[in-house]
């Protein structure tokens, strides 16, 4: 057993042997050719057609009821289609037919996505395939499996969906796609890079500065600028004292001293 995987926890060791799997397309085009098998069971049969079709009608109807009374009042007309449409939802939420199984162009079309995760794993592109996957699992749990969560026993379909979208999308992907392991290289903002070096497994940390603003180069002090700016005569500021005596000493008229006339 490796340093890194001895250090994680139970629960971090197992996400880590789940997202193993995502290096394969396997697991995502199952999901895609769950989809695509389950597509024509989205046709509406005609009895549920028809109660859908009386909903709508019965939705309108009540729209329509509640904006005229809305607007005998007085309200303006969008104050009444919107106060119609929040009392009809109220009333005919609990007539209105629901759909365990998404409609077949839904299904279609999430087949469509998790293949094109699959195709993005097989050209090599393992995380970004995997976040494709992830992201539609998501939004297929969150829109599709939530709102109808307690009908779902009542269609052995919709079900085994839901679950293949939790088990293979999330449970496989998605722990690949959020394992801190699999952004190596993707990220260069997460320092703690793993590399295997004889066997061992060492944990090298990038040291980088605290700011943008700090510098690894060594910074001169101020009198180090100042004596580096000081011509290469060795005396310059002394050679200038002596000029500025021996002219004074020659207007004077007086002849100038000896250390005056040094070259």
């Amino acid at each position: 057993m490796s340093l890194a995987s001895a250090n994680d926890g139970w629960l971090q060791s197992n996400v880590r042997v789940l997202g193993s799997y995502a290096s394969t397309s396997t697991p995502s085009y199952a999901l895609s050719a769950l989809f695509a098998l389950s597509t024509p069971f989205g046709f509406a049969s005609p009895a549920q057609a028809a109660a859908e079709a009386a909903a709508k009608q019965q939705h309108q109807q009540q729209v329509a009821r509640a904006s005229e009374a809305a607007a005998s009042r007085g309200s303006s007309s969008l104050v009444a289609r919107l106060v119609a449409n929040v009392q009809s939802n109220r009333s005919a939420a609990s007539h209105a037919p629901v759909r365990t199984l998404p409609p077949f162009w839904q299904l279609a079309f999430f087949a469509a996505a998790f293949g094109t995760g699959g195709y993005m794993i097989d050209q090599g592109d393992h995380l970004n395939g995997s976040g494709v996957v992830t992201a539609w699992s998501l939004t297929y749990l969150l829109f599709k499996t939530v709102p109808v969560a307690r009908q779902l026993p009542r269609n052995p379909l919709a079900m085994s969906l839901s679950v293949a979208v939790l088990t293979l999308g999330l449970g496989v992907h998605g722990s690949h796609y959020f394992d801190q392991t699999s952004w190596k290289g993707a990220v260069p903002s997460l320092g703690a890079r793993v590399a295997e070096t004889d066997g061992a497994v060492k944990r090298a940390v990038e040291k980088r500065p605290t700011s943008i603003f700090a510098s690894t180069q060594p910074v001169q002090s101020r009198g180090v600028l100042q004596d580096s700016s000081l011509p290469k005569t060795g005396r310059g500021s002394t050679n200038n004292d002596l000029a500025r005596t021996a002219a004074f000493h020659f207007r004077r008229g007086d002849a100038p001293p000896a250390h005056a006339i040094e070259p």
